[in-house]
């Protein structure tokens, strides 16, 4: 434990270049890259021992920062409620004779194209939507589409087998979500009917401890998530032990625009772990994983940072930093260099109590801040030197390439 302030300073001033915002399903070049001529020698991803016992990148950064994108908070994404790929797929163009069959929606109708114009026809060949001075039509949902005439002008209707009527467009309204009570259920009961999903991953139940400080614990039962009064088709995204609304702002995300933009997030968790659910404007449902911690590190001048979200790899990375030793003897103190080499290590989110912080530059040395009653202790330590790449190697293997 660092007994004075100075000493503290000393290394704050060591450690500045890592205290940056932190995730790992994405990566993130944020800071200028070489000079195009230096981009182009190879990338070397193997660390070399100096004199002295310091460990430093040769040359280039490892190839996986080369290309790192932004790292977005809420990329991780499970399910969808709605996939526009989905809802209008390829069809046989003479599905209907007598048509030309462009687009085949939700199973119930077909898009139909007329010289530059579209329309809508029945499966048995009824006419439902005239094609006279349309110019596009796209899915919002598994039951509107969004028509646009040549005046630019655009209208929501509502399709169904047998016919397409008008809705009036509205703004967004929250109070279209609802979490109730769950309660035992029948088998009659309603649910969302024609919702096209899509399960983007296989995520089994979390048998880790999780954070109980949660803003509705509901029943015992929990909650139901339902939209307009009516139950999510799938099982496991409709039923959450709690949840709490989040604002999109405090999340460091790639902002979505037109139609799919995010509109309202929550903070809910089930047995399968914590999750963000994220609606557009009309209520179709995202859900992402919550980040569990942050891996960051910087290398010469390129910069990665990965959200962790995989309960697995989350578990690997702390079984991986608790595996390494401390050096023999005093540990130091570190040059001061503010520009050199580092990785940073969040462990859990930045709400959590037990919220812990390493960084760690290619000499061994790990500054540590662990949040504990409210109050954050600060102290570093020496480590071997082969911390440092044996930790880049694990990032490269376990997010660089396809997150976690």
């Amino acid at each position: 434990m660092i007994g004075s302030d100075a000493m503290i300073k000393k290394l704050l001033t060591a450690a500045a270049a890592a205290l940056v915002a932190v995730s790992v399903t994405a990566c993130s070049r944020s800071q200028p890259g070489p000079a195009p001529e230096e981009q182009s020698k190879p990338a070397q991803s193997t660390a070399r021992q100096e004199d002295g016992g310091s460990v430093k990148f040769k040359d280039a950064a490892p190839d996986f920062l080369a290309d790192a994108p932004e790292p977005d908070v809420l990329s991780d994404v499970v399910f969808r409620s709605f996939d526009p790929a989905a809802v209008i797929t390829e069809p046989d163009r003479q599905a209907v004779k007598g048509f030309d069959c462009v687009g085949f929606f939700n199973n119930m109708c077909y898009i139909f194209k007329e010289n530059d114009n579209f329309g809508i026809v029945s499966l048995a060949g009824k006419v439902l939507f005239e094609p006279e001075g349309i110019t596009k039509i796209e899915a919002v949902s598994p039951e509107l589409i969004s028509v646009t005439k040549k005046d630019g002008q655009t209208r929501l209707y509502r399709v169904s087998f047998d016919a397409v009527t008008p809705v009036q467009a509205k703004k967004f309204d929250i109070s279209r979500i609802t979490f109730e009570p769950a309660v035992q259920t029948s088998d009659d009961s309603e649910d969302s009917g024609s919702e096209i999903e899509e399960e983007i991953k296989d995520v089994p139940a979390d048998d880790s401890d999780s954070d109980k400080d949660k803003k509705d614990t509901g029943t015992d039962n929990g909650f139901i998530l339902r939209i307009d009064g009516r139950d999510l088709k799938n099982d496991v995204w409709k039923e959450w032990d709690s949840f709490e609304e989040v604002s999109l702002d405090g999340l460091k995300t790639e902002a979505d625009e037109g139609e799919q933009k995010t509109e309202a997030v929550f903070l809910a968790e089930n047995s399968r772990g914590r999750f963000y659910l994220l609606f557009d404007k009309y209520c179709n449902l995202t859900v992402s994983r919550a980040e569990l911690g942050f891996a960051e590190l910087k290398i010469g001048e390129l910069y990665g940072g990965y959200y962790i979200t995989d309960p697995e790899a989350y578990r690997d990375l702390e079984t991986l930093v608790s595996a390494f030793g401390d050096e023999n003897g005093s540990p130091g103190l570190p040059s001061g260099d503010s520009g050199s080499d580092y990785i940073r290590l969040v462990f859990g989110r930045n709400d959590d109590p037990d919220r812990a912080v390493y960084t760690i530059s290619p000499e061994g040395y790990c500054f540590t801040e662990v949040s504990q009653d409210e109050n954050i202790g600060r102290y570093f330590r020496k480590m071997s030197p082969e911390t440092f790449s044996d930790l880049v190697v694990w990032v490269e293997k376990k997010l660089g390439s396809t997150g976690a």
